[in-house]
């Protein structure tokens, strides 16, 4: 959608940009774009494989210009290898990298997410990246070269997924909205809509059973363990259903938050946008271009205790602040380098977080994945459990090895554990002691737990006054519905996200993998890395918060602008691009076939490959006969 100078979706991902025109086709402009270099700490381009290279604005061209860049290069697929060449469009992305092949209705088609992720999630690992590579700057003095592929990142958003299968040779295939590991975990239906529940546990169970007016159904031999009610969710689901359906989707949740259980409605992008929730945590920010034309977009989802997060920011024209960047004299001094502190002998020490001790409370995997991208880039990760094993609920997510599981090595591999029952005075001394000699403190409780621990941020901070405090939940530290239990899959239906995925008049989908876990996750490693630039430049400690729900509406850039600017009802499209004609998977003799042939020239090499080219020509007459764009207006039959 477009309004004034821009349209939506380019301000949703490019308000506080300065927007410079060159034409880089021009040896003229190049070297104007190698002088900008000269001034620049962070160098990013997605041109495509060896393409920078090509153009004389590579790496190592940028580097003889300023020998302290960081350099990111992103790719679909990498600069070299298989694939290379292959269209790097998310939503093949999505179909290539099997996660559509999880991602659907029960017994029903795969279909995409409703927003592009790879394209989201390779921006928040780029970010992540270059915050990494600005501490490995500061300690080594030494420029960085990074290199991003969509298609990678895409594969690490299913490690629960990828590591079932990796260890036990079992696959995953679409649920619609049920968790893929463990039962009973899913949606009810309710008189006036959906509501997911996580009612897995034994106990959790047994509360809901009882909620329903079905006591003892938790001793029937068919449903009582959490893998027996998994095998038998067909036999359990219409006796559960036929009591929730008595009940409105407030009632329901009402009665299950009350016990413990969490959960939360299927919500509209709508109903979300205008809720108690986005109002308190501010996540609406107006961005005004040089009309004066105002746009809403959501905002950064994280929230700093030491500094304030921007609620307005501005979109440039094209070429706007061209005169004025390029007559910028060159800055009288180099970027800080930080210590003195020389380059590291070892493999460990080069990587850029060697140094970086953090003290990991988190669980389950909204949390433990941040924390894990941190120990990957070479952070010192404590990871702290109970002796009760049971505390670590992952560890005996199936499949198990002996006392951890697949689930759980995907998130913890490199940390260092050890137990502490922080109930427990002495232990909890210990923690305190621990934290005196860490940089970070990471934490994904429900708000409140910490306080009954006494191990809040200021409890951390009375030991050591320049902590950072990461705090991962799913609605945030403060505000409405902070106590209120939340997992994954109640995020995703609370942000909207499962009203985007799906079939046109089907049923609402969860991802296939745990989306909003992967969110909070990227987002408190990207909140800890600027965390710590900022101690080191001001030294100020402070405290991070990411709820899941804000994370997921953040990732939802464009689909969230389209709803506040225009008031869009966007539903799901299955694997249809909401707004391209001819850009969705087509069925082949094997299998489906993810094709984007929207504009005429590929639409007309499309229609040739299937020797129907007059198909093109009637296309053509069709929408010149009209007057309308050849790229939205022709919708073909969907294919059956």
């Amino acid at each position: 959608m477009r309004r004034g100078t821009a349209s939506t979706s380019y301000v949703s991902v490019n308000r506080g940009k300065k927007s410079v025109m060159l034409d880089l086709e021009r040896p003229a402009d190049r070297d104007e774009l190698l002088r900008l270099a000269e001034q620049a700490d962070v160098f990013v381009e997605d041109l495509g494989p060896g393409a920078s290279n090509a153009m004389g604005i590579g790496y190592g061209a940028v580097r003889e210009r300023q020998s302290g860049i960081l350099y990111l290069s992103i790719t679909g697929y990498g600069h070299e290898g298989m694939f290379r060449d292959c269209s790097d469009l998310d939503a093949v992305m999505q179909a290539m990298s099997g996660f559509m092949s999880i991602t659907g209705e029960v017994n029903g088609e795969f279909t995409k997410a409703g927003i592009p992720l790879a394209d989201t999630f390779a921006g928040i690992y780029g970010a992540i990246g270059v915050l990494a590579g600005i501490l490995y700057r500061r300690r080594t003095r030494k420029s960085l070269y990074m290199d991003l592929a969509k298609f990678d990142v895409m594969l690490t958003a299913m490690p629960d997924v990828f590591s079932k299968y990796l260890n036990t040779g079992k696959t995953t295939r679409p649920k619609g909205c049920r968790h893929q590991l463990v039962g009973f975990f899913g949606p009810v239906e309710t008189r006036d809509g959906t509501v997911i529940c996580m009612a897995s546990q034994d106990h959790q169970f047994k509360a809901l059973v009882e909620i329903l007016g079905l006591e003892g159904l938790e001793k029937d031999e068919r449903f009582d363990s959490m893998d027996k009610r998994c095998i038998n969710a067909a036999e359990l689901e219409p006796i559960l259903l036929a009591k929730t359906r008595e009940m409105t989707m407030d009632e329901l949740t009402g009665k299950l938050l009350e016990r413990k259980i969490p959960a939360g409605p299927v919500c509209t992008l709508e109903k979300i946008l205008g809720s108690d929730y986005v109002r308190y945590h501010r996540l609406v920010m107006e961005v005004k271009d040089c009309q004066n034309d105002v746009f809403q977009v959501i905002g950064c989802p994280l929230k700093f205790s030491q500094f304030p997060v921007r609620a307005e920011d501005f979109v440039s024209m094209p070429g706007e602040f061209t005169k004025e960047v390029l007559e910028q004299k060159k800055r009288e001094t180099a970027p800080s380098s930080g210590g003195d502190a020389p380059p590291g002998e070892s493999a460990e020490d080069e990587r850029p977080l060697a140094g970086i001790r953090i003290l990991d409370l988190t669980r389950f995997m909204a949390g433990p994945l941040g924390t894990q991208i941190l120990e990957n880039l070479g952070a010192e990760v404590i990871k702290i459990e109970r002796p009760d094993q049971r505390a670590e609920f992952s560890r005996s997510t199936e499949p198990t090895f002996g006392t951890t599981s697949a689930y759980f090595l995907a998130l913890n591999s490199g940390k260092k554990d050890i137990w502490l029952n922080l109930n427990r005075e002495e232990h909890r001394e210990i923690f305190l002691r621990l934290a005196e000699t860490c940089d970070v403190v990471a934490d994904n409780f429900r708000p409140g737990v910490t306080e009954k621990l006494r191990v809040t941020y200021e409890d951390v901070k009375a030991r050591r006054p320049d902590i950072i405090y990461s705090t991962v939940s799913g609605f945030g530290y403060e505000g409405p519905y902070r106590t209120q239990g939340c997992v994954d899959t109640v995020a995703q239906a609370m942000s909207g996200f499962m009203s985007l995925t799906g079939h046109e008049n089907g049923e609402a989908v969860r991802a296939g993998s745990s989306v909003a876990d992967v969110c909070a996750s990227l987002y408190e490693a990207v909140g800890i890395l600027a965390s710590i630039i900022h101690r080191e430049r001001t030294g100020e400690g402070g405290m991070v918060d990411c709820p899941m729900v804000s994370a997921m509406l953040a990732v939802s850039g464009q689909e969230t602008a389209a709803v506040l600017n225009g008031g869009k009802r966007l539903r799901g499209t299955g694997n249809r691009d909401r707004e391209e004609a001819l850009f969705q998977t087509v069925p082949a003799a094997d299998g489906s076939v993810m094709v984007e042939a929207a504009s005429d020239g590929h639409f007309r090499a499309f229609a040739g490959l299937l020797g129907l080219s007059g198909l093109a020509e009637i296309r053509a007459l069709e929408v010149r006969g009209r007057g309308l764009s050849t790229s939205k207006s022709w919708r073909p039959v969907s294919p059956r």
